[in-house]
């Protein structure tokens, strides 16, 4: 159960959202007056580049949480946490990187509400690991419920708007 559990969180992590840890600032200097807006195409080139990134941090922790095995002991319960708080930072990086971004203009409002359920996913994120800690297998079979439907919802979003890696499991 630890298994579909923890691999549930951080593949559907993966479908909410992307990242990808470029350092690479971009300044609008005087000698680029007729800068225009990245296109569409462009945008999604980077962030699925980002999402790309964070997907293989997921995919890291999913290993480690598969090599626990079964969660038998508090020892166990406490490592998932563990885990799932530094998905929790992957996740919250991930989210500051997509929003550093430049969007195209047109498309603010669809990629603002991409990003929504992303944010909710690192709340229940913060809230699954607490469960974890405090042994609490009621609240982690709901916050699993939780964060599949709210997976659920930005895949949708982000398959809509056209991502090639951001949204897929």
């Amino acid at each position: 159960m630890r298994r579909l559990v923890l691999s549930l969180v951080l593949s559907g992590l993966v479908t909410a959202g992307c990242g990808s840890g470029s350092s690479q600032t971009t300044t609008r200097g005087e000698t680029e007056p007729d800068r225009q807006p990245p296109s569409r195409s462009d945008y999604l080139s980077v962030a699925d580049a980002i999402c790309a990134n964070h997907r293989s941090r997921r995919e890291d922790l999913e290993n480690q949480a598969r090599e626990l095995g079964p969660i038998g002991s508090e020892r166990a319960a406490g490592q998932i946490a563990r885990l799932l708080r530094q998905e929790g930072e992957n996740r919250a990086a991930e989210i500051r990187e997509l929003e550093g971004l430049e969007v195209p203009p047109a498309d603010a409002a669809a990629l603002a509400s991409m990003l929504r359920p992303l944010r909710d996913q690192l709340q229940v994120i913060d809230e699954w690991a607490r469960a974890y800690d405090e042994l609490d297998s009621g609240a982690i079979r709901r916050l699993q419920i939780r964060l599949g439907a709210i997976t659920s919802k930005a895949d949708r979003r982000a398959r809509a708007y056209g991502f090639d890696v951001c949204g897929r499991a």
